[in-house]
């Protein structure tokens, strides 16, 4: 049988610590299988008897050990490894690993506390985005299984779920159902985890997109807050005592509307007060204008309530005004201040006026 020397395999990335040590198990484990070596990492191969396959296994274990050894240069971590008792000259690759798994990620006791609090009262509002949340949660169930400390997979399911039921109830509802039926996996929900956070990340794009054209409302929205006090920041929260719910930091409550609306005068209820730039506002200048029409008087329908011209103008009291609404003509007799006793009972004779008739002689 003949020895194959000849080894030309994929870098394996460099051992960092902690922060990339999942990465680096899967590239090497992956790597030893493409070349049928995983086994010298997993199990202790015994030395064979015949003097060809003890070359050849010489061979695999020097090629492993070569891998590992060229991942392990970094600074901190192969100063790690020889504090915890590694030998660089150690000639079996599965006492290497091990110590790998060992030194890196070596925690205290208290530490382990630290870690099962955080993993179950994990939460989505708690993280900038849903990647990032989801980033975090993967990390803390490997991270615990890696030291031993494994809770079974319906314990696992149930800390993902509470994690974004009050952000994503109607979700929350429909794995509930899928728990209760026995349906529902690790896989399955991670897999519906990422669709949210790849969901989001695209929404997160699409705000910052801009355009020539008017259709892009929220970046034009957002150009013109700029100017107006309103941030940007959706992120944060604040509790509106008012309406009992959870809005952003940069919200304010609106009497009028009984709603939370972004920055500090309502554009919805005062369009007047908008921005040129906000789409929406001539649709609400002409709700508000609509409101104020069915909201009038009913006498004002008949011309009288808002008089377009006056004939005069009504220097004092005693002197009367002809009004002229969209439908008739009204007099003002200017009685607010008249007398009674004023008023005489002779009759009253009305002689014509030579020349053309004034608006104050028609009557």
């Amino acid at each position: 049988m003949a020895v194959n020397m000849r080894f030309t395999g994929p870098e394996i990335p460099k051992l960092k610590g902690e922060k990339n040590l999942d990465a680096w198990k899967l590239i090497l484990r992956r790597t030893l299988a493409l070349y049928g070596w995983l086994e010298y990492i997993t199990t202790d191969v015994p030395e064979p008897d015949d003097a060809t396959e003890k070359r050849q296994w010489i061979s695999n274990r020097n090629n492993i050990n070569l891998l590992l050894s060229a991942s392990l240069t970094e600074q901190d971590t192969y100063q790690t490894m020889i504090n915890n008792g590694w030998d660089p000259d150690e000639p079996d690759p599965k006492r290497t690993y091990d110590k790998v798994l060992v030194a890196i990620p070596r925690i205290a006791e208290d530490t382990v506390g630290v870690l099962m609090e955080e993993y179950a009262g994990i939460r989505r509002r708690n993280f900038d985005s849903f990647q990032k949340f989801l980033d975090r949660l993967q990390y803390l169930k490997n991270r615990l299984k890696s030291i031993d400390v494994d809770m079974g997979p319906k314990a696992h399911l149930w800390i993902a779920l509470i994690a974004v039921k009050d952000d994503y109830k109607e979700n929350y509802l429909l794995w509930c159902r899928d728990m209760k039926n026995n349906a529902l996996t690790w896989n399955l929900l991670m897999e519906e985890f990422s669709a949210i956070a790849a969901r989001e990340k695209v929404d997160i794009n699409m705000v910052s997109i801009k355009t020539p054209t008017s259709a892009t409302r929220i970046t034009q929205t957002q150009s013109s807050n700029a100017g107006s006090g309103r941030s940007d920041n959706l992120r944060r929260k604040q509790h509106c005592n008012k309406c009992n719910r959870d809005v952003n930091e940069n919200y304010t409550h609106c009497d009028t509307c009984q709603r939370c609306r972004p920055g500090s005068v309502c554009w919805a209820c005062e369009p007047e007060k908008a921005p040129d730039s906000w789409p929406g506002k001539r649709e609400a200048l002409r709700k508000k204008q609509n409101q104020r029409s069915t909201t009038a008087p009913l006498h004002q329908t008949s011309g009288l309530g808002t008089p377009s011209t006056t004939a005069t103008s009504r220097p004092n009291r005693n002197q009367g005004n002809f009004l002229f609404g969209s439908n008739f003509m009204a007099i003002d007799l200017g009685m607010d201040e008249l007398n009674v006793e004023d008023f005489h009972t002779s009759p009253c004779h009305l002689e014509p006026t030579p020349g053309p008739v004034s608006k104050s002689n028609r009557l």
